[in-house]
């Protein structure tokens, strides 16, 4: 009885929330928002989002995977140990348009060709995401995101009817170069994301991993199918690009600087300078270098995040520096050295892709090691 009592009640329940959610009328539409590059790091790949309108019903929200949460408790060390959710937030399109507006950045609108039955399912997952037990999900800037959501969702929406394009498999195109468009050539950025990022990024692949790039789920949904019919119905600039693009020289830029830095190593080796200024700038970089190896060590092997292990940088951003610095071991300094050529070694190899920032760098830390053991 008890069973057959708790059965009634499920049951009862759950056609009350089916009946809640409020269907869609003939004339509702639901289109895929893509936003152009923001000026800050969180925003330099764009951004993705779903808005449904249908004004028979009154309803016209937005839909949004990429909402965090600055002030969550240790935002920055989840995000180090790739164990930050994200979730999805809903707003009304009006409060969503005037806030891309306001900084400039191009909104384009891909209406989806859709019909009613399908309109409705992905309405019905979306309301039945947004739920409070639903809405979050670990992110992972390249598995799971914005823009990666929203084939899922196409996917649970439309089933086998839905099929993706392959418009870019054989290209060659990986997750690096793929972000490097994204980033400017002497930018800090781009150096910064080149050193944390592992051979992973380095693999090539197909089409259906290029979606989690706001640009490239555009691309990939303009030549992608529903039923054998062309699943974009019609796109269009909604807010035009006023930002201006972000760039960089080479004035400004880390080139430039390790330039400098492994002419003065190099200099000061051949003429025998370790003292004073010169002893506490050589210190000085090859402790920056060490504390940076702690943190390649972390995202290495205490991380989940997928881009960031297997990452063979740690060789040159050693953290045997911060140890052969305290010990003032040979030993410890000339395996450094040899690590940083396997780097390029690797590097020549194709294992993993390395800049000629990332060379100089290497080339700085073995100059700057070899000063050391003739000291000792």
């Amino acid at each position: 009885m008890a069973l057959r009592l708790l059965f009634l009640i499920t049951f009862l329940l759950s056609s009350l929330v089916a009946s809640a959610q409020e269907s869609l009328s003939k004339v509702a539409k639901i289109s895929v928002l893509t936003c152009s590059e923001g000026p800050e790091l969180h925003a330099a790949f764009g951004h993705s989002a779903i808005h449904v309108y249908d004004p028979g019903k009154g309803i016209d929200e937005v839909y949004n995977y990429g909402t965090f949460d600055f002030g969550a408790p240790n935002f920055y060390l989840n995000f180090i140990k790739g164990k930050l959710d994200y979730f999805l937030s809903v707003t009304d399109y009006q409060t969503f348009s005037a806030y891309y507006a306001y900084v400039g950045r191009e909104v384009v609108r891909q209406t989806l060709n859709l019909n009613q039955e399908q309109k409705e399912e992905m309405y019905r997952l979306l309301v039945e995401n947004e739920w409070p037990e639903n809405r979050y999900y670990r992110y992972d800037f390249l598995k799971e995101n914005c823009a990666t959501k929203i084939p899922d969702l196409l996917e649970q929406s439309l089933g086998e009817s839905f099929k993706m394009s392959t418009v870019y498999d054989g290209q060659n195109l990986t997750y690096r170069s793929t972000l490097h468009e994204h980033l400017p050539l002497y930018s800090w950025n781009r150096f910064g994301i080149d050193i944390m990022l592992g051979s992973r990024v380095d693999q090539t692949l197909t089409t259906s991993a290029l979606v989690y790039l706001p640009n490239y789920l555009r691309s990939i949904l303009k030549t992608s199918t529903a039923e054998t019919q062309s699943l974009v119905r019609n796109s269009r600039i909604e807010i035009a690009k006023k930002l201006p693009e972000v760039t960089s020289t080479f004035w400004t830029s880390p080139r430039l600087i390790l330039i400098v830095l492994v002419l003065y190593a190099l200099l000061s080796l051949w003429m025998g300078n370790s003292k004073g200024v010169f002893n506490l700038v050589d210190h000085m970089l090859l402790l920056l270098a060490g504390v940076a190896g702690l943190l390649l060590t972390f995202l290495n092997f205490f991380s989940e995040h997928y881009a960031t292990v297997y990452n063979f940088s740690i060789f040159w951003a050693n953290p045997l520096l911060l140890a052969a610095a305290v010990l003032k071991s040979k030993t410890l300094f000339q395996s450094v050295c040899l690590f940083s050529l396997l780097f390029i070694l690797v590097g020549l190899l194709g294992i993993q892709y390395i800049s000629i920032e990332m060379v100089l760098a290497s080339v700085l830390v073995i100059t700057l090691s070899l000063k050391q053991t003739q000291k000792l």
